[in-house]
């Protein structure tokens, strides 16, 4: 593991290249009273995790404008979600307050966001715990205008959809989850990593990929300003040298 001492909030000196942000998905709908754990439910977001998602990618901006990033492409970010629905739609929504801080160069006429559904960041299925019924229909709301949270304004956006992995229903212990996420950093990840293609890197995912990620990344989870990953919670790398010389910058909670 990295040193604590590269876990406290030090803010950059110098103009950082690249940056990771791992983020969990916002407040999702809770459907029987009690917090399911462990991916049981596909669960959309609360209004109030719609809201999260929105000032987390507004905040967002505000996050690169300190670490001297502005001005870049829509095209050299890119934002990796896990196949669930509450994920997806903090993904778009995410976007959405991106998109409305006029980030990027007015004369610059790209403006296609990079979407990449992906199997390794997605939620434990542990198998110790429950017996999932995980439906199969993901990305239905990608594309379905019935859906409360697609406004206008949302439907503006244009979407690049990179990848669409087919969901496993696969059990797994909190071992295996580790073991998958490490390998997704070690032969996915790390790819993104080597060339300037993107300039930005954000997965949204869930609090036990998170912390695997990390660890898979040299960080022990529990040096973090507390060990629990809350909704909307937001970390922060340096990856200007390569995803596995990240260097940790700092912690962003939306509450």
């Amino acid at each position: 593991m990295k040193s604590s001492q590269k876990v406290t909030q030090n803010l950059p000196n110098t103009k950082i290249k690249k940056v990771l942000m791992l983020m969990r998905h916002a407040e999702k709908v809770i459907k029987t009273g009690k917090i399911p754990k462990c991916g049981k439910y596909d669960s959309e977001l609360t209004k109030h995790g719609i809201d999260q998602s929105y000032m987390c990618g507004k905040t967002f901006i505000s996050q690169l404008e300190k670490y001297n990033i502005s001005k870049i492409s829509p095209s050299e970010i890119l934002i990796i979600s896990s196949p669930y629905m509450r994920t997806l739609q903090t993904a778009t929504h995410f976007l959405r307050g991106i998109d409305s801080k006029n980030f990027y160069d007015k004369n610059d006429m790209n403006k296609l966001y990079n979407i990449s559904i992906e199997y390794g960041v997605r939620e434990i299925l542990n198998k110790n715990k429950y017996k999932e019924d995980i439906p199969k229909n993901y990305l239905n709301f990608l594309y379905n205008p019935n859906f409360d949270d697609f406004d206008q304004e949302l439907k503006k956006l244009k979407f690049n959809i990179l990848k669409n992995y087919e969901f496993s229903t696969e059990k797994e212990s909190k071992d295996e989850c580790y073991i998958r996420c490490k390998k997704y950093v070690d032969e996915v990840l790390v790819n993104y990593g080597k060339n300037d293609e993107y300039k930005i890197i954000v997965i949204i995912s869930h609090g036990g990929p998170i912390k695997y990620i990390m660890r898979a990344l040299g960080y022990n989870i529990e040096l973090f300003h507390g060990h629990k990953v809350m909704f909307s919670d937001q970390y922060y790398f340096d990856i200007s040298q390569g995803i596995m010389n990240a260097k940790y910058i700092e912690k962003i909670s939306s509450y």
